[in-house]
């Protein structure tokens, strides 16, 4: 469980300086895949990865084929707790409690904390379209990284 504070002051500061809880929630250790652009940064529907706020996805208008194309992606809670069960969309970094984004690689000590990560040695474990479960290992290109997370 991890507490869900209110946002306070603008997105990307230091430091969570609220003190008003929100909600406790249940941690997770998968978060759907959004695309390439940062959850918390954008639009929710602005994403070009398979999971999009209020959007509805047919397996058909994944273009790029689901066998190329991530699902659902592993994160750790040392940077961001994740939930599977909801938000509240006036809590801190909201939309990236249950959506990640791919930019510089798995497991990047630098990489923003909606980006994926895991406690597994040189890879992070990804579901795909199509369903299967492979790794992706952290010295991934980058450019080959964030085609695989966009549906088209």
């Amino acid at each position: 469980m991890f507490p869900l504070f209110e946002e306070f002051g603008e997105h990307g500061s230091e430091t969570q300086e609220s003190t008003v809880v929100l909600v406790t929630l249940p941690r997770a250790t998968y978060v759907g895949v959004f695309g390439t652009a940062d959850p918390d940064d954008v639009p929710g529907d602005a994403g070009d990865g398979v999971f999009r706020e209020k959007h509805g996805l047919r397996l058909e208008e994944v273009s790029r084929g689901l066998s190329h194309v991530l699902l659902v992606g592993e994160r750790t809670t040392r940077k961001l707790p994740s939930t599977w069960l909801g938000i509240v969309t006036e809590g801190e970094d909201a939309p990236g409690r249950i959506v990640g984004y791919a930019d510089l690689g798995p497991n990047r000590d630098d990489a923003d904390e909606c980006e994926f990560d895991s406690r597994h040695l040189g890879h992070v474990n990804f579901v795909w379209a199509d369903g299967h479960v492979a790794s992706i290992a952290d010295d991934i290109n980058r450019q080959v990284y964030k085609q695989c997370a966009m549906r088209r």
